[in-house]
Parts: structure tokens; sequence; C-alpha cells
């Protein structure tokens, strides 16, 4: 757990304040509890420290993703079996054998200010 606010008298940063660095980032700023996180930490060194990066964006984009020929195999009838709603992270710059397709442009979804108070 964390150390009570005292022990990080010492680290304090500009205008006094402890500053909180946050390096736990994932893809989709959720899966790691990003937001609960930083608050459960800022809580705990008396609500007064200053986080960075102070704030964290999530853009998306709907997108058409299909298999299509590996290696001489034809993929494509593995398109009907994949997951309905929800998402998959994907890396789209190194997927051989897949078509991609952007169907709007990216817009920003979240915008999560992790220096204010939640």
């Amino acid at each position: 757990g964390l150390l009570h606010a005292a022990a990080y008298e010492g680290l304090a940063g500009p205008g006094g304040r402890p500053t909180l660095v946050c390096e736990r980032l994932c893809e989709d700023l959720l899966g790691e509890r990003l937001v609960q996180t930083v608050a459960s930490a800022k809580r705990g060194l008396g609500g007064v420290a200053r986080v960075l990066p102070q704030q964290a964006e999530l853009w998306a984009a709907p997108l058409e993703l299909c298999l299509e020929d590996v290696d001489g195999f034809d993929l494509s009838p593995l398109d009907a079996l994949r997951r309905g709603a929800g998402w998959l992270p994907v890396r789209l710059d190194n997927q051989p054998g897949r078509r991609c397709r952007l169907l709007a442009e990216p817009q920003r979804v979240l915008l999560a200010d992790l220096d204010r108070d939640p």
C-alpha cells in the first residue's frame, strides 16, 4: 500500500506539492483502472499531489478488419466467427493477411484530467 503522506514530504515538487508520476498506461486507459488508481494514490498523498501526465486522451474509430489470404490459405471464412459487440485491441501496422478500412474519422472519446480531483 501507499505510505502516509508525511513519508513523501522530501519529494515535494513545484509549489511544495508532491509529484505523482504515472507510468501505468495501457492502450485503452481503462484496462488498468488508471483513473481510479491515480485518485487513490492522490488520496494517499493527502489529495495535494500533482500528477504527471496531467491528462490522457483516448481516441477511437470504427473500422472494418477482415481476414484474407495468409501464405496461400484463404482465411476469409473465419470472419464469420469473430466476436460480436465489443472491442479487441489489434496492432494495425503489422497484420499480414488482413484488410483494414476506416469507417469514420477518429474521434476523441475520453479526456481524463488526472491532475484534477475526481
